[in-house]
């Protein structure tokens, strides 16, 4: 993309010797006369190359310009602060989260770092450069520089000239150049599997790349940076209104020169502000030009700032900018609406999107989803209320439900779940339908039998007691462990035996007594079941109090 750009552009020709090397430099290829042209080319090439502005965002935007550094800066926090976990899916919908030992890779993607280190740097290289890049090991998650990784395509069918858009084109894998691609280094080649590819803003001309967002916002960038410069000129040049020196018709030009020295010497700089100015000589002064007040600055730069935090879905209130802290806007009910729009239109909508890109190098469990927790998160508290009464009308529910003779555990996973159909009647109906001396339906049969197929814990309430289920144990069918993460296990034999705390508890005073050892290995020969199973009853036992 980079040499394409570099052979359409009227600046680029002129610059041919010579890379891109200012942000300036970038503008011009993107911001004149070329761009009508790049637009309406089509690249015949096998493989996507970042635009090459990535570096020069960085240096020239991101790092020269406060509002777009407070807006990056802002939005880079808040996204770093979501957690990884898996989400169990029944019946197509979202159900309860879980953990594994298998996400440690995203907790503690590198030694020293967390999953809100990786988070960031995933953010800010996709919001400056288009697309963030991590490369998943078996221990350890890394970040690869966006600018410095190519995507390859291959196609089934015969070659042809549309490249990444062939309808049979595919990501074969993905090419980093260490240095970048003109650096000269061997590049390294990594299958599509073993690359998260996360890309929250789409470039419409390209099939998988992304593009940064700024890149509609360049102007407003520049007139900012014009805004901050202008400021900066005038208090270089003494702090007041320009001044023109109107010199008499008789004086010469040496004498003009001497004037002109003598003042610059005594009244240019912000440190020689206000200080009075002799004339003579028939010299005469004449302001030009307008101040800050005429010129109504703080609006003028104000609206910028604001442009600049839309193109970044950050709300002025939230990243503390000049128009964000006036009037109206700082009320509670206002910026709680103002945390709310953030949250709702840019932070959710990007947690989904790269929990799905890393569900590439991080496959979630069959019938599960990765997934993102953000209930800890302290900007989205102004979503508690909302929680709370979504939790009183739950409680309703179930407590309608369960007078109505519904187990009580299939009532908490059916509401939890949206789904009905993970209902199971107790047998036992309220007095009100029963016939006077009836007697109670008889209780249905015991249930099958479920074994955990690996480690896994609940990040909910009030499963997240029970701690670590360990591979193998055994449920039965209607635990709420089994009802609440099904793809978490698998059905077993019905003749497997299911024992409780009490006959565990039995086994192990009736082998004390005899003085021989009284372990889950010994117990559960005596009761004819797993160690595991023993096991698991005792954890529970114990998380139970």
């Amino acid at each position: 993309m980079a040499a394409l750009i570099e052979s359409l552009s009227p600046v680029s020709r002129q610059r041919r010797a010579g890379p891109i090397n200012s942000f300036d430099d970038w503008v011009g290829l993107w911001g004149l006369e070329s761009l009508p042209s790049m637009l309406q080319t089509t690249m015949p090439v096998q493989e996507e190359r970042n635009d090459g502005s990535f570096a020069s965002l960085v240096t020239g935007a991101y790092l020269r310009n406060s509002v777009v550094f407070a807006c990056l800066a802002v939005r880079a926090r808040l996204f770093s602060t979501a957690r990884f976990q898996f989400q169990q899916l029944r019946a197509g919908r979202p159900g309860n989260l879980f953990g594994t030992p298998e996400l440690a890779r995203l907790e503690f993607p590198e030694p020293g770092k967390t999953t809100s280190d990786l988070l960031s740097s995933l953010i800010l290289d996709a919001d400056l450069g288009g697309h963030g890049i991590a490369l998943g090991r078996r221990d350890a998650t890394r970040r690869l520089r966006p600018d410095w990784v190519t995507i390859a395509y291959g196609s089934k069918g015969r070659s042809t000239e549309l490249g990444s858009w062939d309808p049979d084109a595919e990501i074969i894998g993905f090419t980093y150049y260490p240095g970048g691609p003109t650096s000269g280094s061997q590049p390294v080649h990594f299958l599509p599997e073993e690359i998260a590819h996360f890309t929250p803003t789409k470039d419409p001309l390209a099939r998988n790349r992304g593009i940064s967002l700024l890149t509609a916002g360049l102007r407003e960038v520049l007139a900012d940076n014009a805004s901050t410069t202008y400021k900066l000129s005038f208090f270089e040049n003494a702090a007041t209104p320009n001044l023109a020196l109107k010199f008499p018709p008789a004086m010469n030009k040496e004498k003009a020169l001497e004037w002109i020295e003598l003042f610059e010497q005594e009244h240019r700089g912000a440190t020689k502000a206000f200080k009075t100015i002799f004339l003579g000589a028939g010299v005469e002064a004449v302001p030009v030009g307008t101040n800050f007040k005429e010129l109504d600055f703080a609006t003028v730069q104000g609206r910028a700032e604001t442009r600049i935090a839309m193109l970044t879905g950050m709300h002025p209130v939230v990243v503390a900018l000049s128009e964000g802290l006036q009037g109206s806007s700082l009320n509670s009910g206002n910026f709680g609406q103002a945390i709310r729009l953030v949250a709702g239109a840019a932070l959710h909508p990007l947690w989904e999107d790269v929990a799905g890109s890393m569900q590439t190098i991080m496959p979630p469990p069959a019938g599960t989803r990765l997934w993102y927790d953000v209930r800890d998160v302290p900007l989205l508290r102004e979503e508690a209320k909302d929680r709370a009464d979504t939790i009183n009308t739950k409680a309703t529910a179930m407590r309608t439900l369960a007078d109505g003779g519904w187990d009580p555990d299939s009532v908490v996973a059916a509401v939890e779940a949206e789904d009905f159909g993970l209902l199971r009647h107790s047998g036992k109906l309220s007095v009100q339908l029963q016939e006077p001396g009836a007697a109670p339906a008889s209780a249905a049969a015991p249930p099958a039998a479920f074994r955990v197929r690996q480690d896994f814990w609940s990040v909910d309430d009030p499963l997240r007691a029970l701690g670590t289920i360990h591979a193998g144990g055994t449920y039965t069918g209607d635990h709420p462990l089994v009802m609440h993460f099904p793809s978490m296990f698998e059905q077993v034999a019905t003749s497997e035996r299911l024992v409780t705390w009490a006959q565990v508890h039995q086994a192990r005073e009736q082998l004390r007594a005899q003085g021989t050892q009284y372990g889950d290995d010994a117990v559960g020969a005596l009761l004819n079941v797993s160690a595991s199973t023993v096991k698991r009853v005792r954890q529970e036992s114990h998380a139970r109090g």
